[in-house]
Parts: C-alpha cells; structure tokens; sequence
C-alpha cells in the first residue's frame, strides 16, 4: 500500500489536505459544537438523569437501616460517579 500524502504536513486549507482546484471555492464550512454533540449524541441528560435517579433510589433504600444523613453521604458516591461518566 502506497502512502502518498505526509501526515506530518500542514493544511493549507482548514480541514482539507491540498488548496481547491482553480475555479473552485468552499461555499460553507463548519465543525459540530462540542456542547451539542454531547447533549444530543451521547445522551448527556439520560445519562445525567440515570446517576441521579440511582442516587435517590440508594438513598431511600438505605434509610431502612441507617439514618438519611449517613444514607445520603453513602448515595452521593452514586453522583460523584455520575459527575466523572459526564465529564469524560
């Protein structure tokens, strides 16, 4: 296989490997917005809504044998976790 273009080489156009053919030109060009990307094709909210909802479930089964502050310190763990999956 033949490699016939220099990875190391810069764009002289943004996004493309050599300039446009004379004659042509780039009508529109445009990236995705990180924020957006992530809310809607990683499912940021479900995800969000997932750890939240697992804290809370935590938290109430877990006043059956503690009280609700030392459940709620014990199910913050579930939102820490949560937090760090969103994050990445």
């Amino acid at each position: 296989m033949s490699h016939d273009h220099d990875d190391i080489q810069t764009e002289p156009i943004r996004g493309l490997p050599e300039m446009l053919p004379e004659g042509e030109f780039i009508l529109w060009q445009g990236q995705p917005h990180w924020w957006a990307l992530a809310k809607d094709s990683l499912n940021l909210w479900w995800v969000a809504g997932y750890f939240g909802a697992v804290f809370v479930w935590r938290a109430i089964a877990g006043t059956a044998s503690m009280p609700l502050s030392e459940s709620l310190a014990i199910a913050s763990l579930f939102l820490i976790m949560g937090a760090v999956v969103c994050l990445i």
